[in-house]
């Protein structure tokens, strides 16, 4: 399981839904091949369409085309948040760190009250080194979503690389507390 498959569960039902989730340990699958998935519209494709089309084909790892998808959703409706976020994993995916921080900034902008979207951002600060900024985006994340064990565990991540294990230990009990199932968080504990 990746983190691309959690924030995409998040994304869909916040965006789509209007709920506000937090990511859980889930895995998405698709069960049909892209093209007997994608519909075939006689009206032109709308920023939706193309959002939800660009949706599937990062879950069957059709990067480039997702990454097509989502800029044609944006080109077509620029305040559409869900779509910046996703092209941010995905370029994230694709290894374009300034990219990625660029659209969570974006997606932030649009909708600054979302906890996921400081997550990612601090996952992309935390691969691309920047240990103290990453801690920073998780800390705001969780100020915004106490409940969201994700952000606890990777903030323990971040303070872990930084040396700070006793730090890391609070956050990834705390992020047991919350979700007694989240393998992860004992394996950072553990270590």
């Amino acid at each position: 399981m990746t983190w691309r498959f959690l924030v995409l569960i998040a994304l869909v039902s916040s965006i789509f839904l209007g709920n506000k989730t937090s990511v859980r340990a889930e895995t998405v699958a698709p069960s049909k091949p892209l093209e007997q998935t994608t519909p075939k519209l006689a009206r032109p494709m709308s920023s939706a369409d193309y959002y939800m089309r660009g949706l599937e084909k990062y879950t069957s790892g059709d990067n480039q085309g997702a990454l097509a998808d989502f800029n044609e959703a944006i080109r077509l409706d620029p305040n559409l948040s869900g779509a910046y976020a996703l092209r941010g994993a995905v370029k994230r995916t694709l290894g374009d760190e300034q990219g990625a921080n660029a659209d969570f900034k974006e997606a932030e902008r649009l909708i600054p009250k979302d906890a996921l979207y400081y997550t990612d951002r601090g996952g992309s600060k935390a691969v691309s080194g920047d240990k103290k900024g990453a801690i920073t985006d998780y800390t705001e994340a969780i100020r915004l979503d106490p409940n969201f064990a994700g952000a606890y565990y990777n903030r323990g991540n971040a303070k872990s690389d930084l040396g700070d294990k006793k730090g890391a230990l609070a956050d990834y009990t705390e992020a047991i507390r919350l979700n007694p199932n989240f393998a992860l968080s004992y394996n950072g504990r553990g270590n």
